[in-house]
């Protein structure tokens, strides 16, 4: 990331070099996230096509999708008081959206499925028609798995002052492919060859960064619609410096470390980074 980490992060990241590798974590196909979905024999309540119409705004471009499933949603994450939430919505695949690097020019496509909202206003707290969440297809043949001790993504954000939780009614002002392309280029982590990367429109009230006011600290970004990018099995850093050499090796190198995954917050209106953790 190109702005600062917080102190915080860094106390810990120094933590983790001393930690002890960590064996690989499986790869599930139906889960990413806080987010997981199953086959559902409900009725759904909303139709296909306006799924399909609501999807063509949130992608920002007009795509053929080659698979649409009616599922039922699991989001594992706390709000408030409440975890665990299961709700029903359209899952569209998109075998073939255009991205292209914002700085460098570069282009081509991804997989992309989305997950569209189906259920009335109340179920799940998302909105109808509301855009879930939207990640790109596993990346198996680029998978980098972790090498050292995982934490929670969730609680990395509160650590750094991400008070999220559900849109209520906004629709994001920035597409998906406008939040990619942007990603791309100021991480320059090419969506393409990333393990899976996952974006959410969330409702958020960052507390940094922040100035001071007497004795208080006063939030610089405002409460509103921000987009959450979480990368998954990718190398995004890495760990430079000293390193232990293992007994009964013939080169004397000991295996390389690295940060398999990042958690970035990026603005609505401009698709701007402005936070960013590194990830184990």
């Amino acid at each position: 990331m190109r702005h600062p980490l917080p102190i915080a992060w860094f106390l810990s990241f120094c933590l983790l070099i001393l930690s002890s590798v960590s064996s690989a974590t499986e790869v599930a196909p139906n889960s990413v996230g806080t987010l997981s979905w199953k086959p559902t024999q409900v009725r759904p309540t909303l139709s296909i096509d306006t799924a399909k119409q609501a999807a063509s705004q949130y992608l920002g471009q007009t795509a053929p999708t080659d698979q649409a499933t009616f599922v039922q949603i699991t989001d594992a994450a706390r709000y408030g008081n409440v975890t665990g939430t299961v709700f029903y919505g359209w899952q569209l695949h998109y075998p073939n959206i255009a991205i292209k690097n914002a700085k460098t020019g570069t282009s081509g496509t991804v997989g992309l499925t989305l997950l569209i909202n189906g259920a009335d206003p109340v179920s799940g707290g998302w909105p109808p028609k509301a855009l879930v969440a939207a990640f790109t297809d596993l990346n198996l043949a680029t998978w980098q798995p972790p090498v050292l001790p995982q934490r929670d993504y969730t609680q990395e954000m509160q650590a750094d002052g991400w008070n999220v939780s559900r849109p209520q009614a906004k629709a994001p002002q920035s597409s998906i492919s406008q939040v990619l392309n942007t990603f791309w280029a100021s991480n320059g982590i090419d969506p393409r060859q990333a393990g899976q990367i996952l974006l959410q429109p969330m409702q958020a009230s960052p507390l940094l960064p922040a100035t001071r006011s007497g004795k208080k600290l006063v939030p610089l970004l405002s409460s509103g619609l921000y987009w959450t990018i979480l990368v998954n099995g990718t190398k995004t850093h890495v760990i430079t410096g000293p390193k232990s050499i293992p007994s009964g090796t013939a080169s004397g190198k000991a295996a390389d470390k690295y940060m398999s995954g990042l958690i970035a917050l990026y603005s609505d209106l401009d698709a701007q980074s402005l936070r960013g953790v590194y990830l184990p």
